[in-house]
């Protein structure tokens, strides 16, 4: 088995454009970083606000996307350390599997949250459901835990048949078809629940804006506009990957450009998360005041055009300038 992989990373050596693979660890360098950053906000962010909306009862599955999210980064940046301090060029080579190995489930991983938090958020504004709009607190979490292994392993299979593709054997999981049901399921999945989710939250802002526009009455939607630029994101980027898999050819260089794009597109994911629950509630906006992801000064001209004065949160100053 070990040989076949050292034959396979020679053969995708032989046929790697060295171009195109600078570009991707200065992509892989700049995205990881800026990932770390979003995502040490979100964990200050959740020990900020936790007290203030625990209470809600879809809290539990949002905060599940958050701990997806930052987890997901903290194993990343771990094996890339680790990798890094050995021998560099033969760990990372080792590395690199078991990053596509996590980075193909995480996707998945936080679709199914974001559907649950869909079905819910719909229940409340469509149909009076109980079960939907009260119990969700604990069960949708209790309906993820049940759900993680079945979608964990159709998602570390599914790169069986990748493999296979450019004809890597591999024992551990021939057993028929398997590899094949398991590759076709993964991506069918995300993007089932992509297209649905996708759907349902721009029903739900249609409801949202007639309900004001007739009733005039306000409906806080405040956790879609958190968790629809991320439905958006995962019907894209699913969408992207499935005419990526149908222009795949029987080569290395081939199956592992595929791969490293669908990294590519986790790499992003990891970056949209934080953002948009960061960005898309008001309250934890100011209480990431401190950080400039979350905070752009107001500048206000006077008529006379010779005072300018910068508004922030904390602070007013006014400076003479001329013209």
């Amino acid at each position: 088995m070990e040989n076949r992989s050292d034959e396979f990373s020679q053969k995708l050596l032989n046929e790697m454009n060295a171009l195109y693979s600078l570009l991707l660890l200065f992509f892989y360098l700049i995205t990881q970083i800026i990932a770390i950053y979003v995502n040490f906000c979100l964990v200050v962010m959740v020990f900020r606000t936790i007290k203030d909306e625990y209470k809600y009862p879809y809290y539990p599955l949002l905060f599940l996307i958050m701990f997806s999210n930052v987890l997901f980064v903290a194993m990343t940046t771990a094996i890339a350390v680790l990798g890094g301090l050995s021998r560099i060029v033969p760990a990372l080579a080792k590395s690199f599997p078991v990053l596509i190995m996590i980075a193909i489930s995480y996707p998945t991983v936080i679709c199914v949250l974001d559907f649950l938090l869909c079905i819910h958020r719909f229940s409340v504004m469509f149909w009076d459901s109980e079960f939907w709009s009260i119990h969700v607190r604990w069960k949708g979490p209790l309906i993820f835990l049940i759900t993680l292994p079945f979608v964990v392993l159709i998602s570390s299979i599914s790169i069986t048949y990748s493999s296979l593709l450019v004809g890597v054997e591999i024992d551990a999981f021939g057993v028929g078809n398997l590899p094949l049901y398991c590759f076709i399921s993964d991506i069918a999945l995300k993007s089932l629940l992509g297209f649905l989710t996708f759907v349902g939250y721009v029903l739900i802002l249609l409801r949202v804006a007639q309900q004001n526009r007739k009733v005039g009455k306000f409906t806080d939607f405040t956790v879609i506009e958190q968790a629809f630029p991320i439905a958006c994101f995962q019907l894209i980027s699913s969408i992207l990957t499935v005419f990526m898999h149908m222009g795949v050819h029987r080569s290395a260089w081939s199956f592992a450009k595929v791969c490293l794009l669908k990294y590519a597109f986790t790499q992003l994911l990891c970056i949209v998360v934080p953002i948009s629950i960061i960005i898309g509630n008001q309250n934890r906006r100011k209480k990431f005041r401190y950080f400039c992801v979350c905070l752009k000064p107001n500048q206000v001209e006077p008529a006379n055009h010779r005072v300018c004065i910068t508004m922030s949160n904390n602070r007013t100053s006014t400076t003479e300038t001329s013209f």
